[in-house]
């Protein structure tokens, strides 16, 4: 039997680029299953996530007034429910968080295998574009098993979007409106990716995407109306006015392109118009529009998210799932056409090189571990009620009630018409709760609202502790904290 010279090159090409992004995929695994089961935080407010379910196993609301006992995040509620349902049957622990997360993160890759070889009839394109996302890891600052809203978010509206996109009959619209009600109640910034994909959708359903379009729209708007009565109005403020206070970094307007962007991710733009191109040249106008609108609210939901003061690189994940799309679409639509596979290939072999990582440096290692276990052992050890500011979680693995988390502390003060009122309330709860310890970086790191009776009521002591805040891309970062005794 002869084989042909194009077909064993795109055999040889598949192989290569096949093996590449199982490997990427394989180092997720790896990294999970070092990072699932570690027991403090990997993260600085991912222990303030843990707080919000702890709140919630406790009967109490999770949009309340601010106080020094509990600031509420800027989030929908379904990811905290979700994760305090579970932790009634596996337990209270930040792992249930972060297996929502993990198992997210695998939803996403499934979903872009079936994308990928829908749109190609080519499963070496799928599990290209799986890889392609899993290669992004440590760009998007190791988010993939965070206890934190992103992933389970991008996950819901992932298979949104797939069901838009190929689903014939109406009740894959309804099921996708579902999912997108579901993903706006996990993390509201989908709200406008929901719109965007009403507008790509009615290239491909037409007036049948009113059937999308009405089955999140009427329960997002329900349950906003009932939660905002039963919690007096806070549930709006929190989720959609006050992250409007958070402000833009103005430095990123164009930082995003010249630094973040730049040559390492430029492959990802770079297929993204070559296809696009391509399906407009074919006349393929459902497609290209479709694609054009998607992946413009993908592209804009980034930007936009990053401008934001307090954007981290998780601003990207939208950025990523749609530029390892279309690295999976590039590669699988070339495999019919000679030459074409070349350029293909050699644009994922470029992207994956620019992206390679040490995956060893995400694995939570013993210096990490004990330096995590010696705070929490002080403050068991400690007498009396404990804040560790900038931190949550941590207190009530040492036995201790939880407090507010510095950063929703900061936050909830960035609205100039509430920050009075919400600066009176902080400091009535702070007195009141009477702290025999405080662990702070610094005096100057206590809020300003708080401040003044801090100093007035706390002294150093000599004992400090190295707290972990990030995994970070380089090295693990860790800050130093000291413990402040009340005064007697």
């Amino acid at each position: 039997m002869v084989v042909k010279k194009e077909n064993l090159f795109n055999n040889i090409t598949d192989v290569l680029l096949v093996s590449i992004s199982i490997y990427f995929i394989g180092i997720l695994v790896y990294i999970a299953a070092y990072q699932l089961g570690y027991p403090y935080n990997l993260e600085w407010i991912e222990g303030a996530m843990m707080d919000h379910v702890h709140r919630i196993l406790g009967g109490k609301s999770i949009y309340c007034e601010p106080s020094i006992d509990f600031v509420p995040s800027p989030y929908t509620p379904i990811y905290f429910y979700l994760s305090a349902f579970l932790s009634l049957i596996f337990g209270p622990t930040i792992k249930v968080m972060r297996w929502i997360s993990a198992f997210s993160t695998l939803s996403i890759l499934l979903t872009l295998y079936c994308w990928g070889k829908r749109e190609t009839g080519s499963k070496v394109a799928g599990v290209i574009s799986s890889g392609m996302f899993a290669l992004v890891y440590w760009f998007v600052s190791e988010w993939f098993f965070l206890a934190r809203v992103d992933m389970f978010s991008l996950a819901l509206f992932a298979w949104a979007a797939y069901f838009v996109k190929f689903g014939k009959e109406n009740r894959y619209l309804i099921y996708a409106g579902f999912l997108t009600f579901l993903s706006i109640f996990t993390k509201q910034n989908v709200l406008g990716l929901a719109l965007a994909l009403i507008v790509a959708g009615a290239f491909v359903h037409k007036k049948r995407i009113g059937i999308y379009f009405l089955s999140w729209f009427v329960p997002v708007a329900v349950f906003t109306v009932v939660l905002n009565n039963l919690t007096d109005g806070r549930f709006w403020y929190y989720t959609m006015i006050m992250p409007m206070h958070h402000g833009f970094v103005e430095t990123r307007y164009l930082s995003i392109f010249t630094h973040d962007i730049s040559i390492r991710l430029l492959i990802y733009v770079v297929s993204a118009i070559i296809f696009l191109v391509v399906a407009f040249r074919k006349k393929e106008k459902k497609d290209f529009f479709f694609y054009l609108f998607f992946t413009g609210a993908l592209f804009v939901s980034t930007y936009l998210m990053r401008l934001k003061v307090g954007g981290a690189t998780n601003s990207y994940l939208t950025f990523f799932f749609g530029g390892a799309l279309f690295l999976g679409f590039l590669y699988g639509k070339a495999r019919s056409k000679k030459g074409f596979i070349l350029v293909a290939a050699a644009l994922i072999l470029i992207q994956s090189g620019f992206l390679t990582y040490d995956f060893r440096r995400y694995i939570p290692d013993g210096l990490i571990r004990r330096y995590e276990h010696k705070l929490v052992e002080a403050m068991r050890k400690m007498k009396g009620d404990v804040w560790l500011v900038s931190s949550g979680h941590l207190t009530t693995l040492a036995g201790k009630k939880y407090a507010a988390h510095q950063c929703l502390i900061d936050d909830s003060l960035k609205n100039d018409e509430t920050r009075d009122d919400f600066s009176l309330r902080l400091v009535s709860s702070f007195r009141k709760r009477k702290f025999e310890y405080i662990i702070v970086k610094d005096a100057d790191k206590i809020n300003p609202a708080l401040r003044k009776d801090f100093k007035k009521n706390y002294e150093k002591t000599d004992e400090n502790y190295k707290i972990f805040k990030w995994l970070g891309s380089k090295k693990p970062h860790f800050e130093e904290v000291y413990v402040y005794k009340r005064k007697k």
